[in-house]
């Protein structure tokens, strides 16, 4: 198994209120949005054993543009990289490829594709909630399924005109039921220690120019069907 796991963009400057704290350490796209594409991964193909990056700071300062903040017209500075491009090798033996970048001004790439020996797959943005799955068996044409019918992919947000499906609170209603019931919940601490120390062995890996091993072991959580969905609601 093979893929690609994309986000780009050209940074946080131009859309937060307060954008310097993303350039200093601990930011940058890897950190910011990295966790969402990873554990979205780990999700599908199960845990990552070892990674293998390059990357660069693609300006040395950034002048922050949104106009809803009051920094706006302000310089400030990169220290952190703002592109990284990694090699994920998984334990199941599937390759992904991750690119995560703050440098790039337009892009149609699909946040993930992956293929695999019966087909190939396209996953919407994880960094939100529905979309549209495509699934392509063999060399037919792209299936699209809309999961704006399923219950945690229905458009919600914004709540005057939604837009997406926005269900931040998902994983902490998992974990609730999941602790009565006595079960394990799916955004456990495990897979969170996991997906940090894949996103800090990428920046470990550009910085020191080598591959580096990921030791902080996690289970891959059960998938939700909409039997759990319904049950979440009723709990």
């Amino acid at each position: 198994m093979i893929g690609v796991a994309s986000v780009l963009s050209h940074g946080m400057e131009n859309r937060h209120p307060n954008p310097g704290f993303v350039f200093q350490a601990g930011g940058g796209p890897g950190f910011d949005l990295g966790p969402h594409y990873i554990s979205a991964l780990v999700t599908l193909l199960g845990p990552i054993s070892k990674v293998s990056a390059v990357g660069q700071k693609g300006f040395a300062e950034r002048t922050i543009t949104a106009t809803s903040s009051p920094q706006c017209g302000q310089v400030i500075p990169v220290d952190v990289l703002t592109s990284v491009q990694a090699h994920l090798s998984f334990a199941s033996g599937g390759q992904v490829s991750f690119l995560a970048s703050w440098d790039v001004w337009r892009s149609a790439l699909p946040p993930i594709e992956l293929h695999g020996t019966e087909g190939s797959m396209r996953v919407s943005d994880p960094d939100i909630f529905g979309g549209t799955i495509s699934v392509a068996s063999g060399q037919s044409q792209w299936l699209e399924t809309d999961t704006a019918g399923k219950i945690f992919g229905r458009k919600n947000w914004p709540a005057e005109n939604p837009l997406v499906a926005n269900y931040r609170g998902l994983g902490l209603a998992d974990m609730a039921c999941a602790i009565a019931e006595g079960r394990p919940h799916r955004a456990s601490a495990e897979l969170s220690v996991h997906t940090l120390a894949v996103i800090s062995g990428i920046v470990e890996s550009v910085e020191r120019g080598i591959s580096v091993d990921i030791t902080e072991p996690c289970q891959r959580p059960n998938a939700m069907s909409e039997v759990d969905a319904k049950a979440l609601l009723v709990n």
